[in-house]
């Protein structure tokens, strides 16, 4: 039993010195230059395996960290490619580059190819005249470059220069064989994006941003020792894939609503905008949902709601009251990749408004204080224009806000008191102008209008009208 282990032990070494061996010899890699497999529809659906790729790591288990430059797709351990969220072929092909990572961690990269079988199939059976056109097509194609659209993503960590794609022609076979490349981001602004070098490589030499340039259209050409063009140049687009790194911006900061007391649930009262320059073709990276994230007061709570995916805000239930509640800030969030990525937020004012027929709060024609704003550069009344009404405090040193309120249809806005009573003292009107002219996509001078006047018997009527323009605004004490 003794002279077991010497021998046991021996028998160990031998077999390590053979795998160490084995490894050294080993040369890391993907078992071909590029792969292309061909799928039987335009959509893929989320799971689908495509196809397989082989990768030698040189290292005991041979396993391999793989990772595709296009998000919509992942690679199994056991080379397996899948579709990881649904794809449509808009061109028939599409391409992505997929890196895998040897022991030394060493990375090596691999086109891959997708083509829909299909539309190849219904593009050589289309008329006996066509087949002869498509088939020379086919056949030149063959005979240079095949060069399906190739992605690549944006805001990728270096180093650079990187080689993402490679392109050969057949007569590599009969003499030495050059490459040029054109176009924008090769000799055209920007110029040296890409580069390509005696073997084929495509090249990146720095990082991309998409939303700058989404894509670039490079021509292609082989070119002999002599400086002779041995092909027609092949045009190869470059798609840039997107990273989620935008966040949604508001078009307001603030947005100002009104609805009366006595509206019914659904009524419409208020809708925020924000946009995101991220993509929303392929990715979620740009699509948007909102969200109501705090209310001021918090309540009644759940009084509102917002569209997830409009932004329109509106009355879910009843239990307005102008008399208790006459104000509501909301803060709303909008969030890109449908609610879960990068947020940002803006704030609501909702300004609760008397109920039809309550004269005492209407603002009409037996309200002691009223106002009435007229566009006279277009004849209309000012509807959607915010009002604050605000009153010096008896220290006469700050403004003191009594009301914030939105003009309806006919340019005037009831409540401006909300339901207190007049009293002699000096107040302020704030138009604000800015944002009116901008809801009718016209530039203002004045941001806002200001109109301080003071009420020395709070039995008379005060009425202070505006007439508006984008450029002056004019004020009087009407009756």
């Amino acid at each position: 039993m003794r002279l077991m282990y010497p021998a046991l032990l021996i028998l160990l070494v031998k077999v390590s010195l053979v795998v160490l061996e084995d490894l050294e010899q080993c040369v890391p890699g993907f078992s071909e230059q590029r792969y292309a497999f061909t799928v039987p529809r335009k959509i893929l659906e989320r799971g689908r395996a495509v196809g397989k790729v082989t990768f030698t790591s040189c290292s005991v288990n041979n396993r391999a960290l793989y990772s595709p430059e296009d998000t919509r797709f992942r690679v199994f351990p056991d080379g397996k490619v899948a579709v990881k969220r649904q794809i449509t072929l808009h061109d028939g092909a599409v391409s992505f580059v997929l890196n895998a990572w040897d022991a030394k961690g060493t990375r090596h990269s691999v086109p891959i190819i997708l083509w829909n079988e299909r539309e190849q199939q219904a593009q050589s059976s289309d008329g006996n005249k066509d087949i002869e056109k498509t088939s020379l097509l086919l056949r030149r194609k063959k005979r240079a470059y095949v060069l399906p659209p190739v992605y690549i993503t944006e805001n990728e960590r270096g180093p650079y220069p990187k080689r993402f794609f490679q392109v050969k022609s057949n007569v590599d076979s009969t003499g030495k064989v050059f490459y040029r490349i054109s176009g924008t981001g090769a000799d055209s602004d920007p110029i040296g994006v890409f580069t390509v070098d005696s073997t084929g490589w495509l090249w990146v030499t720095k990082p991309l941003d998409r939303e700058y340039i989404a894509k670039y259209n490079i021509k292609v050409s082989a070119i002999s020792e002599s400086g002779q063009t041995l092909e027609d140049p092949v045009e190869i687009v470059i798609n840039i894939s997107d990273q989620n790194d935008n966040k949604p911006v508001f078009t307001q900061a603030r947005y100002d609503g009104g609805v009366k007391e006595d509206a019914l649930p659904g009524t419409s009262v208020v809708k925020v905008l924000a946009t995101d320059e991220d993509d929303t073709e392929f990715t979620s990276n740009g699509i948007i949902q909102y969200s109501i994230t705090d209310q001021t007061p918090k309540e009644p709570n759940d009084i509102f709601r917002i569209d997830p995916k409009t932004g329109l805000i509106s009355v879910v239930k009843l239990g307005l009251s102008y008399k208790k509640i006459n104000n509501y800030v909301l803060t709303v969030s909008a969030a890109d990749m449908e609610g879960v990525g990068l947020r940002t937020t803006c704030s609501v004012a909702i300004s609760v408004l008397p109920a039809e027929g309550d004269q005492d709060m209407s603002g009409g024609s037996d309200s002691l204080l009223s106002t009435h704003v007229l566009n006279t550069a277009q004849g209309i009344p000012a509807k959607g224009l915010t009002i604050t009404l605000s009153k010096l405090d008896a220290r006469q040193t700050k403004w003191v806000q009594v009301s914030r309120s939105i003009t309806n249809e006919d340019g005037r806005c009831p409540g401006l008191l909300r339901g207190e009573p007049l009293a002699a003292g000096t107040f302020q009107l704030r138009f604000d102008t800015k944002d009116y002219w901008k809801q009718l996509q016209q530039d203002s001078f004045y941001p806002c209008g200001g109109v301080v006047f003071t009420i020395l018997d709070p039995k008379q009527k005060y009425h202070v009208p505006l007439l508006l323009t984008p450029f002056s605004y004019t004020t009087y004490r009407g009756s």
